[in-house]
C-alpha cells in the first residue's frame, strides 16, 4: 500500500543517514587510533608502559574493529534489501530506494577504509 511504501522510504532514509554517521565516526576512530597507537608504541619502546598496559589500551580499538566488521555486514544486508524492494516499486519510490542503497554503499566504502586503516595500526603493534 501507499502507506507501507512511505514507511519503507522513511526507514530507508533513516538507515542511510545512520550508516553515514557510522562511517564518519569510523573515520574519526581510525584517525584517533593512528595517533594513539603511535604514542603507545613509543611509550612501550621506551619502557614507560608494559606490554600488558599497551594491549589493554588497544583493546578498545580491537572492539571498534569488530563493530566495524559487523556494521559492514549489516550494510550489505540493507543494500540488498533496498535493491530488492526497489525492484518491486515504480517511479520515484524505486529511485529513492536505489539512491539510499547507493548512499549505504558509499558509507560502507568509507567504513571499510577506516577498518583497513585500524587493522593496519593494530597489526603493527608489538606482539611481545
Amino acid at each position: 500500500t501507499e502507506e507501507n511504501i512511505k514507511k519503507a522510504t522513511a526507514m530507508a532514509n533513516e538507515d542511510a543517514a545512520a550508516y553515514q554517521r557510522s562511517a564518519a565516526l569510523s573515520e574519526q576512530i581510525a584517525a584517533e587510533a593512528r595517533a594513539k597507537v603511535a604514542e603507545l608504541t613509543s611509550q612501550y619502546k621506551q619502557k614507560t608502559i608494559s606490554l600488558t598496559q599497551y594491549n589493554q589500551t588497544l583493546s578498545a580499538y580491537r572492539e571498534d574493529a569488530d563493530i566495524m566488521r559487523k556494521q559492514i555486514g549489516q550494510m550489505d544486508s540493507q543494500k540488498v534489501a533496498l535493491r530488492t524492494d526497489a525492484a518491486t516499486l515504480q517511479g520515484d519510490d524505486a529511485k529513492i530506494m536505489l539512491a539510499r542503497a547507493k548512499d549505504i554503499e558509499v558509507a560502507q566504502d568509507k567504513e571499510r577504509k577506516s577498518l583497513k586503516l585500524l587493522e593496519t595500526f593494530l597489526a603493527d603493534a608489538p606482539a611481545g
